[in-house]
């Protein structure tokens, strides 16, 4: 897969297109550039732990309004 995104970027005279690049589909080029853009501009260590953080808090949230083990109820004990 790498092979075929790399080949995107680059012009090649065996292909017959105008751009003398392979024939695409729109996410084969959004996946190239998205490749290419973090190739070259890799997040910081305090940026991934963020977004992981954030991830994290994420699924939290979702899990406490499907699981009852995740969120705090009253009514499953009796008071005393």
């Amino acid at each position: 897969m790498n092979t075929w995104r790399q080949q995107l970027t680059r012009t090649d005279p065996k292909w017959s297109t105008p751009n003398q690049r392979p024939p695409t589909s729109s996410s084969d080029c959004i996946a190239a550039a998205v490749t290419g853009l973090l190739d070259t501009a890799r997040p910081e260590h305090l940026e991934l732990v963020r977004y992981a953080d954030r991830m994290r808090e994420q699924q939290r949230a979702n899990r406490a309004g499907t699981f009852p083990a995740g969120s705090v109820v009253s009514f499953y004990l009796p008071p005393s």
